[in-house]
């Protein structure tokens, strides 16, 4: 599959060309293709779209323009350019969630956004559970929670990891865990569990992801001491299961 766009795909506003010293400093770390440089390049972009954002948030219209119009181009040129290095591009969409796409209101482009999820195998190998019936964050806290626990001891094991290969007796270390599925899952809870009060604090429950879901049904009682223990009882009793329900089966 080959994706051709031309110019007059693309939204019409102008982009500034960079000032001559920042273009000659980005044509020498291209040149380079040190993980340095390629670090550099990564902060002047995100920098330079931090810094139009910024500006749209307070107002100026033609930041804003500008904002929108590099990050459409952005994407036009990673479609443009998916069969070129489509085994590189599958390498990072199999294990996430997101890949750049349009938000659109034409079908065609909503079409292509599927396709190229499909061939890109997007999340294919994630740790969540995508395939079937999916979790909700919706009215869930507890899912939202499991998540960025997930998330969080995930980081714990890379970090595990590097200090390992970097002193391979040392002894300060996070407890390893397996891969993370349906049937480890209770395991990984544990390890959440650990640092659930670290994540969301000691009063967890008054934490506007869970307080919004419980004061809703039970208005009139935020002040009630037995109501805070409940609630506290309740969150952790269903966290098991949302550590279940965000798994992938194997």
């Amino acid at each position: 599959m080959v994706f051709n766009f031309t110019k007059g795909d693309a939204m019409k506003t102008k982009i500034t060309d960079p000032g001559f010293a920042a273009h000659r400093l980005i044509e020498s770390l291209e040149k380079r293709h040190d993980e340095d440089a390629l670090e550099e390049l990564h902060g002047i972009a995100h920098n330079a779209l931090e810094s139009l954002q910024r500006l749209a948030v307070d107002g100026n219209k033609i930041a804003a323009n500008v904002f929108v119009q590099a990050l459409v181009e952005s994407i036009h040129q990673l479609y443009g350019n998916l069969d070129k290095q489509r085994d590189i591009f599958t390498d990072i969409a199999r294990p996430n969630q997101l890949w750049p796409g349009f938000i659109t209101v034409e079908n065609d482009w909503k079409k292509l956004n599927e396709k190229v999820a499909t061939i890109l195998r997007l999340g294919e190998d994630a740790p969540f559970n995508y395939k079937g019936k999916q979790f909700s964050r919706d009215d869930n806290p507890e899912v939202e929670a499991a998540l960025i626990l997930v998330s969080a001891l995930r980081i714990q094991q890379r970090t595990r990891a590097r200090m390992l290969a970097e002193n391979p007796k040392c002894k300060m270390l996070p407890a390893k865990l397996p891969p993370f599925n349906r049937q480890t899952a209770p395991e990984w809870w544990k390890g959440g569990r650990k640092i659930f009060e670290r994540q969301f604090g000691s009063d967890f429950e008054n934490r506007p992801m869970f307080a919004k879901k419980y004061l809703a049904t039970h208005a009139g009682k935020s002040n009630d001491l037995s109501f805070k223990t409940w609630k506290r009882k309740v969150i952790l009793s269903k966290m098991p299961q949302a550590f279940c329900s965000i798994a992938r089966k194997s």
